[in-house]
């Protein structure tokens, strides 16, 4: 387990882009008029990786971020593109309103976890659980202290990013929602891969259940609403901008209301997006108008910014920058950073070739 917040480097870095043949045609295509490539390091390791990149996207309208991580596919990742581009022709549909956070508490010693809470100034926390650095009793202790900092009135989500069997599940759950204190959990967060295990998890332990990678990567959004779960966790970007995660939000509502389903909540979370992806957040929940807090408040997990003023974090709540302006004093990132992602680009442009 981490036993600190470790030290990863502190400079962000941003260099103009140039994709390849086919990128730089679907780029044309799509209205692009300038790319750039960012690389920002982490406090701690979250999601396996210290370093977050991406591309940041000029269109008519504005900037785009497109940062689908390294494990997804090519046809993943070009709905990411797609609301990239989308965004940066179109603008963000919605003027941009403040959102209620939740403070996000990765896999850190439980004095850093309180610290993280006490310092975010949030009611509600999301810890990360069922983590290779982490044991059971690792994950307990974090959550002790989490709800500790929070005090009685606060509330304790779980997150194990699909880690676990349904076996494992049901035997783990039970404890950390335990040690969230009396109110217990106001979810797990994608504690087990498919849709049917979620729904039996919540049915034997009376836990209430959160999908997310089954939403963002299964494409069960749909299923998801109809299925009873607790609540919906919904990424503006992965799912092709806030414009289509709204829509799609409200086909899938119109659908399951037949069924007498009671609708999940609905919780907009950011994909460790730089200030540009969490404006695209800020426009998906603003749409939305969830009650709930949200998971946009991952900017404390990044040691710089590559905008000159980000979304501002204040109160428990995140606010919308009244610009989205790149900095201009940036060092290049590495000639093997810009190289991964113009092979990535000629992948995503290969997938909207055949579409």
């Amino acid at each position: 387990m981490t036993s600190h917040v470790e030290d990863f480097g502190s400079s962000a870095r941003l260099s103009p882009f140039e994709p390849g043949p086919d990128g730089s045609q679907l780029f044309t295509e799509q209205g692009i008029k300038r790319a750039w490539v960012f690389s920002v390091p982490m406090l701690v390791k979250f999601r396996n990786i210290t370093v977050r990149e991406g591309l940041i996207l000029q269109g008519r309208a504005g900037l785009a971020e497109a940062a689908p991580f390294d494990n997804y596919p090519p046809q993943v990742a070009a709905t990411w593109f797609s609301g990239a581009f989308a965004v940066a022709a179109q603008g963000l549909p919605v003027s941009l309103s403040p959102v209620p956070l939740n403070v996000t508490v990765p896999v850190v010693d439980p004095d850093t976890a309180a610290r993280l809470v006490r310092e975010s100034g949030c009611g509600t926390a999301k810890v990360k659980v069922a983590d290779p650095r982490s044991s059971l009793e690792d994950d307990i202790a974090r959550i002790r202290a989490v709800h500790s900092a929070l005090g009685a009135a606060g509330q304790i989500r779980v997150d194990a990013n699909a880690a676990w069997s349904l076996a494992e599940a049901k035997t783990a759950l039970p404890r950390l929602c335990e040690a969230a204190g009396p109110a217990g959990l106001q979810y797990a967060e994608q504690p087990c891969q498919t849709l049917n295990e979620l729904v039996e998890l919540q049915r034997a332990t009376g836990i209430p259940v959160a999908a997310d990678e089954t939403i963002r990567l299964g494409g069960q959004l749909t299923e998801v609403i109809a299925s009873g779960l607790a609540a919906a966790v919904i990424k503006a970007m992965p799912l092709g901008g806030p414009a289509r995660a709204a829509a799609l939000v409200g086909d899938g509502l119109r659908t399951a209301a037949p069924g007498g389903t009671s609708a999940p909540l609905l919780v907009v979370s950011s994909a460790l997006d730089t200030g540009v992806g969490l404006s695209a957040g800020l426009a998906l929940a603003t749409q939305l108008q969830t009650t709930a807090a949200c998971g946009l408040g991952t900017l404390r997990l990044f040691t710089d910014s590559i905008l000159t003023a980000d979304p501002r974090l204040e109160n428990g709540c995140l606010y919308p920058a009244k610009t989205l302006e790149l900095k201009g004093n940036l060092a290049p990132v590495s000639p093997a950073v810009s190289k991964r992602w113009r092979e990535r680009v000629e992948q995503v442009a290969a997938v909207f070739a055949r579409l």
